[in-house]
């Protein structure tokens, strides 16, 4: 009877499992081999030399006659002395998920027509389950959990989730979170650091980076200075970390909030369905602008000022062109002629006009001479046409007024051209008629 000794056996196949070189090294192959040695005697000497008939095959059980066979070969091993050695694969290639999906497997040898009992369970050789280095190693799947004690540096994108990444870190899942949990003194940061090539551009997004205990942070790191701040209570501060509102902003040099979009005519829409406050500090100003000049509008003290930063009364308006300052009404849906103006301008005249029409109503300064009808008033109160108290009307104009001026009676005729008795007259009769004045 034939006896076996199993000398050495060396699985390989792991070092296949991960691949970290890079893309540009050449990649040499991994043998797909289980180098195998053993020793085959009869009756206890060695059996003697020559060639001999061998199979090989790998089982799921160990006993003879259970289990389903994997994977098998014949050989013809050369004796000497009885050894041999035999690098299973040689012949029939091991499947690449032999050892992927299979925890236990068993070695059986038959030589000739003997079957050598029990199987050999097919075992790690030393440190074949701690490799020091996969360098080259190329393809492949990991099954189980994956300790990394050490720097994993990948030349390449990582994909978790997903065998396609898109970017350098892809993953995807139905909750695709990353967690950072620092286990080391509570307080201390945490987060994802951006550095640009150069090195001049720094960036950290994490927890206690500034400000509280377990607040976030967007800061730069070259300036040392948190950017955006996140508080644990919801507030979120730029340009500060202790933010006193729901937004904090600090400036030294101001800031402002900008609506920029694809068309000029985009707006930018504060909207609340509260009531809503725009306040300044102690002794400070609020200031509104548009078209790109700020400051054309001021709150000081209660004083609303346009055209001017300082305003002195409830409402203070004020221009340096030739229009001057003024106040224009209008109906919602404007009808010509109904647009009117209240204006002082840069000749200090105070007037009231309305659209398309001589200035109505105008005070000289200085003299505060009224004009109505007139822009240049004489006297404290002048009219550029009739006047009419209560139902009588004051006229004024050359020559007689019988026949040819039509009046009411009561009605007055200041006539400019007219001599002693000739003067005044006075309509004595005939409502809507042009007869029946009298010369006084």
């Amino acid at each position: 009877m034939k006896r076996f000794k199993m000398l050495l056996g060396m699985g390989i196949l792991l070092a296949a499992s991960m691949a970290l070189a890079t893309r540009a090294e050449a990649q040499p192959s991994v043998p797909n081999f289980i180098n195998f040695q053993g020793q085959l005697d009869s009756a206890g000497a060695p059996i003697p030399d020559g060639t001999h008939s061998v199979n090989f095959s790998i089982w799921t059980l160990r006993p003879l006659g259970g289990g389903t066979s994997l994977w098998n070969e014949d050989a013809t091993p050369t004796t000497s002395g009885g050894l041999f050695t035999h690098p299973l694969g040689s012949v029939t290639s091991l499947p690449a998920t032999l050892f992927a999906t299979n925890d236990s497997l068993f070695l059986q040898i038959r030589v000739g027509p003997e079957v050598l009992d029990p199987r050999t369970a097919l075992t790690s050789v030393g440190y074949a389950r701690r490799v020091q280095s996969i360098n080259r190693a190329t393809g492949g799947t990991i099954y189980g959990d994956v300790d990394i004690q050490s720097n994993l540096t990948v030349s390449d994108s990582v994909g978790i989730g997903t065998t396609s990444p898109f970017d350098r870190l892809h993953i995807q899942g139905n909750s695709p979170y990353i967690r950072l949990f620092d286990t080391g003194v509570i307080g201390s940061a945490s987060g994802l650091r951006l550095i640009h090539g150069s090195g001049t551009s720094i960036w950290s997004l994490g927890t206690s980076l500034a400000g509280a205990t377990g607040s976030f942070s967007i800061r730069d790191d070259a300036a040392a200075a948190a950017r955006l701040h996140i508080h644990t209570d919801g507030n979120v501060g730029i340009g500060t970390t202790s933010p006193a509102g729901r937004l904090g902003i600090l400036n030294d040099a101001g800031f402002e909030i900008y609506g920029q979009g694809a068309s000029a005519a985009t707006p930018l829409n504060i909207f609340s369905e509260s009531n809503m406050f725009l306040l300044a500090g102690t002794g400070r100003s609020l200031f509104f602008g548009s078209n790109n000049v700020n400051q054309q509008m001021a709150l000081e003290n209660g004083n609303v000022g346009i055209g001017t930063t300082g305003p002195t009364a409830r409402l203070h308006l004020s221009n340096t062109d030739a229009a001057g300052a003024g106040l224009k009404l209008t109906n919602p849906t404007p009808i010509t002629g109904k647009t009117w103006h209240l204006n002082s301008g840069d000749d200090g005249k105070f007037k009231i006009a309305q659209s398309g029409v001589l200035d109505a109503l105008t005070i000289l300064p200085s003299s505060g001479n009224v004009g109505i009808g007139t822009t240049s008033p004489g006297e404290k109160l002048e009219v550029a046409g009739n006047v009419k108290i209560g139902n009588a009307t004051i006229r004024s104009g050359t020559g007689s007024p019988e026949g040819a001026v039509t009046g009411n009676v009561g009605n007055l005729f200041l006539r400019t051209d007219g001599g002693a008795g000739t003067t005044l007259y006075v309509k004595e009769s005939g409502n809507g008629t042009n007869t029946g004045w009298a010369a006084k």
